[in-house]
């Protein structure tokens, strides 16, 4: 069943309600929105454009950030929790991990995509073979890797504490916290300024 916060505090009450409600709505909308990409990306004809590649990654990566950023928090709220302190800093090691190595890798699939076309319209040969297809998946696997290792210390150095009924994974480690937010930050920054 779902556990209640405790009713002396009014904003742990409107926390958990909004994220049981927000989260339930985001990952409806977010999953017929990543559904029905998916469904016009794999389509034979977009199949031989190299930038619908892109979008595609760009598609699963959001997935998978959905799924385990916000169908984790939305859990939580039916109590469905790591129950130990070691199971809960795992799991926000690994949460953390795929939420934010996913959006950054979605944002820069973007980005692909954007110089795959710049690309392709070129008048430069040389520029123009880059928006082939082969060279694309090349791209599109060398950007997941690449931000999956960039927020690789996740994994070992990000040491959190598990919050309810929010379902907070709050680092312990101010610098830490410091360089995850102001690198995250930064990828949105240039992905706007791009």
């Amino acid at each position: 069943m779902s556990s209640l916060p405790p009713p002396t505090n009014p904003y742990k009450i409107i926390e958990f309600y909004f994220i049981r409600y927000f989260c339930t709505v985001l990952l409806i909308l977010g999953t017929f929105g990543n559904t029905l990409n998916i469904c016009i990306f794999t389509r034979s004809k977009l199949r031989s454009v190299s930038c619908s590649w892109y979008f595609l990654a760009a598609t699963c990566e959001n997935f998978i950030a959905l799924y385990v950023g916000c169908l984790t928090r939305l859990l939580s709220t039916f109590d469905v929790n790591p129950r130990t302190t070691l199971s809960a800093s795992i799991y926000c090691k690994f949460r953390s991990y795929f939420t934010y190595g996913n959006l950054s890798a979605s944002m820069w699939l973007i980005i692909g995509a954007c110089m795959d076309r710049w690309a392709s319209s070129s008048s430069n040969v040389r520029i123009r073979s880059i928006g082939e297809i082969k060279i694309a998946k090349r791209i599109i696997l060398s950007i997941i890797c690449i931000m999956h290792l960039i927020y690789d210390p996740m994994l070992y150095c990000y040491d959190g504490v598990y919050e309810l009924p929010s379902s907070n994974c709050v680092t312990i480690s101010t610098t830490w916290q410091l360089f995850i937010s102001s690198f995250f930050f930064l990828h949105i920054l240039f992905f706007h300024v791009v």
